[in-house]
């Protein structure tokens, strides 16, 4: 019986991201710039028949200022859509 091979795997990972607002000056664009790179990178693994993990290493929910007002909660939403597959909550 011949081995069965796995498809590639292309991961995308991040950490530390507290800020979801645009700016004028790099890094512009906010969440919805990093959501849509992402998506981007997901939709090329699939043109070239690649499996995508999207991995988060932690640092999301603190130390920003809006944090202090939200205790995390405006992050929530932002990490649902990047539809992350795995994720560390604090790398500290």
């Amino acid at each position: 019986m011949a081995a069965r091979l796995l498809p590639p795997l292309r991961i995308v990972h991040f950490n530390d991201v507290y800020d979801l607002e645009s700016r004028a000056a790099e890094p512009a664009g906010g969440a919805a710039r990093f959501a849509h790179a992402v998506a981007c990178l997901r939709a090329d693994a699939d043109a070239a028949g690649e499996a995508c993990l999207t991995l988060f290493s932690g640092d999301a929910l603190s130390p920003s200022l809006l944090s202090t007002v939200t205790k995390g909660a405006h992050m929530i939403p932002v990490l649902n859509e990047l539809r992350v597959d795995g994720a560390c909550l604090g790398n500290h």
